[in-house]
């Protein structure tokens, strides 16, 4: 297997690697162009939000079909249980559609981890929704620096993150 592509997002005026500045790009979550009815109102009354444990299940659930697919590194019901409070989810009615957490490397450095959405979701900015509450997260806490390993590195590259060679991160 390849090794998975670095991705890095920073804060705005913040200091980064080798001196370039990346600037966030916040956006607003909406419905994509076109959306109507049924899927508009999903987007509306659905939001990003901490886990339950009852729906850790329903995380690994998630995390395995990805793990099959080769999105993901495969994860225990005990490492979700232990990061279980730097998850964010999204779910709807079909249980939880999506699932990412942010953790702290360092005290200027969060990886985000874990990032999964289910496949009928796909494309509806849940994914970047995800992100973005982890961004907030990181914000919140002073971090400067995000990043994300990933073999789909095209949906950072799309986010405001910006590849890095892997060996630059410590």
């Amino acid at each position: 297997t390849a090794w998975p592509v670095v991705v890095h997002y920073s804060k705005p005026v913040a200091p980064c690697f080798r001196g370039v500045l990346y600037l966030l790009k916040s956006q607003p979550a909406r419905c994509p162009a076109g959306c109507s009815g049924e899927m508009a109102n999903a987007l509306d009354l659905h939001t990003i939000r901490r886990p339950d444990v009852s729906e850790v299940s329903g995380m690994k659930a998630l995390i395995d079909r990805a793990v099959v697919q080769g999105l993901l590194l495969p994860r225990t019901h005990a490492e979700l249980y232990e990061n279980l409070r730097h998850f964010y989810i999204y779910a709807d009615e079909k249980g939880v559609g999506g699932c990412c957490a942010l953790r702290m490397d360092g005290p200027d450095l969060a990886e985000i981890w874990a990032l999964v959405v289910r496949e009928d979701l796909r494309g509806n900015h849940v994914g970047a929704q995800l992100v973005e509450a982890c961004v907030a997260d990181a914000r919140e806490h002073g971090v400067k620096r995000v990043y994300a390993l990933s073999r789909t590195p095209a949906f950072f590259l799309r986010h405001s993150f910006h590849e890095i060679d892997r060996y630059e991160l410590p």
